[in-house]
């Protein structure tokens, strides 16, 4: 596997890919409200996790990979590679097209 990094750790830790999670559904709050909307009581107000304990994501299937994206961009964003901030600018960049493009 490539994530593995020496001592077999993974290269990003889960809190880290939790808190990108968290920080795509506010961003995707932010751009699309609707996305978040409940009935009883009105709210927009997207999940917050706090650890990877297998709790579902419950998004609509059409808007999954928006989300997957924007996490894979702030996730490389972490790195110190100047290949990586190119790449997680236009990771960033394609979530917002893919969640408000037509």
């Amino acid at each position: 596997m490539q994530d593995l990094g020496l001592g077999g750790n993974y290269r990003y830790q889960d809190t880290e890919i939790v808190s990108a999670l968290n920080d795509a559904l506010m961003e995707a709050r932010r751009l699309r409200p609707d996305l978040f909307l409940t009935s009883s009581p009105v709210t927009f107000t997207p999940p917050a996790f706090t650890n990877n304990d297998n709790t579902p994501v419950m998004i609509d299937f059409q808007y999954r990979m928006p989300i997957v994206t924007y996490m894979a961009g702030m996730i490389q964003l972490r790195d110190m590679e100047d290949v990586q901030d190119n790449r997680a600018t236009q990771f960033l960049a394609m979530f917002k097209q893919q969640l408000v493009g037509l």
